[in-house]
């Protein structure tokens, strides 16, 4: 009887399955997880392969090596189109992967300059259009007074029927245009001279540096009123005829 309930025991004991540790078999798998992802990620940030801190590289290899970041940093990054901030960022990266410490320190400089340098055109534009947006007139200037009084009274038929916009409306929002570009050091002017019965509107940049741009005319109105385009096309034209 004893016999038979040791029997008993020992077959309980061989058919129960056996205690696992699940808490270590997931440490397991998530440490090589770990290592393979820490792999792949060294692997597309690490740059080129044999990439070498710049510091520790000649100025030709450097050279070299950075025409291969870039080739690199195109075909993972960009599809072969990263401009050249994208382009830092990228090589940013993959310097902090092999702790290229001084390139790095110069690579954050330069963007930093950089950004200092937009923000600063950024300003001078937004001066120069809020100047020219309130004082838009003293960007046209009149050479005699017949054509100052056909301009400032002409107004052109628009492509819709029966609608019409106003030229000094047209030519104002030119050189308010036209003056916020070129980081606001340089202004549009319209020019606009007579000759007998016909007038004649010309553009012109003009720069605080003292640069002055060749007159190029951009309309004519001849003596029977006809406006005649030039150097604008009718899309510009009729902006305003659809505001």
């Amino acid at each position: 009887m004893h016999h038979s309930r040791f029997l008993l025991a020992s077959r309980r004991q061989s058919v129960e399955p056996a205690s696992v540790n699940y808490q270590k078999i997931y440490a397991h798998v998530f440490a090589i997880a770990l290592i393979f992802a820490s792999t792949c990620v060294t692997a597309y940030t690490g740059g080129p392969k044999g990439f070498v801190c710049p510091e520790l590289l000649t100025a030709e290899e450097a050279q070299t090596q950075a025409a291969l970041l870039t080739a690199w940093s195109n075909a993972h990054y960009g599809d072969g189109n990263l401009d050249t901030k994208s382009l830092r960022n990228v090589a940013i990266r993959v310097m902090r992967t092999h702790k290229c410490e001084k390139s790095i320190a110069l690579l954050e400089e330069e963007k930093r300059k950089e950004n200092q340098r937009e923000k600063a055109e950024e300003e001078n534009r937004r001066n120069a259009r809020h100047y020219v947006e309130s004082k838009p007139d003293s960007l046209i200037q009149f050479k005699t007074a017949y054509a100052e009084k056909i301009v400032r009274n002409y107004n052109f038929q628009c492509p819709q029927p029966g609608k019409s916009a106003s030229l000094m409306v047209t030519l104002r929002r030119s050189v308010i245009e036209g003056s916020g570009m070129g980081g606001g050091v340089r202004k549009l002017y319209a020019i606009v001279d007579s000759r007998g019965d016909e007038v004649r509107i010309y553009h012109q940049v003009r720069g605080n540096d003292g640069y002055v741009g060749e007159q190029g005319i951009i309309m004519s109105i001849d003596k029977w009123g006809e406006l005649r385009l030039s150097g604008i096309s009718k899309d510009a034209m009729f902006i305003d005829c659809y505001r």
